[in-house]
């Protein structure tokens, strides 16, 4: 007859002298049970005393470090290696807001992925891709869209102070930034009081943002065939009426015209026709670019207008602070981008207007 023996249960108990492990010796009609005392309680009185004296205060075991060595095949310079090479790519500040924040972006053309690609080239024995990621995830970095995130000005003063040693030139430095800074928020607090001041006129003014679109590709695929395809860009002039918290598109493709301050200017003064005949005043916001809003064509067809204009007999055209233009008309932005994932259309602009577009994205924040 054949025996096997099958180790059932390990009891731990409070008490020493209890601690047992039972030994069942099984043979096929399942009987005989046999405690084994007496081989396993020396092996259990340690582990007890072992575990009593981690026994903290409170109660509580505290922790024994079991994992924390390093392993003995492993390169005590393999983690600097890594994050020396995360470091070595260029970093950005986001400097939208004057809080302070030591969040840094790098380059919107790079990702988790390709940064390990570049670490693996030039190393015979890398770590791994999740170690990797690990660590870069450590460091706190994140990816951004530059143009979109950063401002020029700001990174130059950075720069310049983190590159000196003179306490006058960081101290300067210091003193242009906060300048740069406060006229920031003297712009954006005088949209925001643009904005409420109409809303209380009885349609005697409205405020307007307006900006133009990062540039379109028709058709709107995603097959891989397209990157290596020259494709038809569509423009879009997105205009934000802040007093009704209405958005207008203007659409027009490549080959119909540029995307300079003629088109910006004529789309302006199409919008202002539209304008019901009890506004008096306009006050319009807009980014700094010469070539688009900030040039004497833009300033003169508004004066055109005005001097025409029966009842508008005044336009006031504010420019933001270089660097910081955020407007509502960027998240107008965001969700065109969000609902062309969605969509099924793929010619932007003729099978599908900006409206529709923004129609199909629900609101999630206005930018300030």
């Amino acid at each position: 007859m054949s025996h096997r023996k099958l180790l059932v249960d390990m009891v731990i108990s409070q008490h020493e002298d209890s601690a047992v492990l039972v030994n069942i010796e099984e043979t096929k009609t399942r009987k005989n049970p046999l405690i084994v005392k007496k081989y396993v309680q020396p092996w259990m009185k340690g582990k007890i005393n072992t575990k009593k004296k981690q026994i903290s205060p409170t109660g509580f075991i505290e922790p024994n470090g079991s994992g924390k060595r390093q392993p003995h095949n492993a390169r005590p310079d393999e983690k600097a290696e890594a994050i020396k090479h995360i470091e070595s790519f260029p970093k950005y500040e986001s400097h939208y807001s004057r809080r302070h924040t030591s969040r840094l972006y790098l380059a919107p053309n790079l990702n988790i992925k390709l940064i390990y690609d570049l670490y693996v080239s030039n190393r015979t024995m890398p770590v791994s891709y999740l170690f990797y990621a690990k660590i870069f995830k450590e460091l706190e970095y994140k990816f951004k869209n530059l143009s979109i995130d950063t401002c020029k000005t700001c990174d130059y003063l950075e720069n310049k102070k983190k590159s000196s040693n003179s306490e006058e030139i960081r101290a300067a430095v210091d003193e242009g930034k906060n300048k740069h800074l406060q006229l920031t928020e003297i712009a954006y607090g005088e949209k925001k009081a643009d904005i409420e001041f109409s809303r209380n006129s009885s349609g005697k003014m409205v405020v307007l943002v307006f900006d133009l679109q990062q540039n379109l590709p028709t058709p709107n695929l995603s097959t891989n065939v397209v990157y290596y395809k020259r494709l038809l860009w569509t423009y879009n002039l997105t205009i934000r009426n802040c007093t009704e918290n209405t958005t207008s598109c203007f659409m027009w493709h490549e080959g119909l015209s540029d995307r300079g301050s003629d088109q910006v200017a004529s789309c302006l003064l199409k919008y202002l026709d539209s304008l019901v005949n009890t506004v008096e005043k306009v006050a319009l916001y807009s980014d700094s670019c010469p070539g688009q809003n900030k040039n004497n064509i833009v300033a003169g067809a508004l004066s055109l207008f005005v001097y025409r204009s029966t009842t508008i007999n005044e336009i006031q055209h504010k420019f933001l602070e270089v660097g910081h233009t955020r407007m509502e008309c960027d998240a107008d932005h965001a969700r065109i981008e969000r609902a062309k994932k969605s969509s099924q259309k793929i010619v932007t602009g003729y099978l599908m207007t900006g409206t529709s577009l923004l129609e199909l994205s629900p609101v999630r924040r206005n930018s300030r």
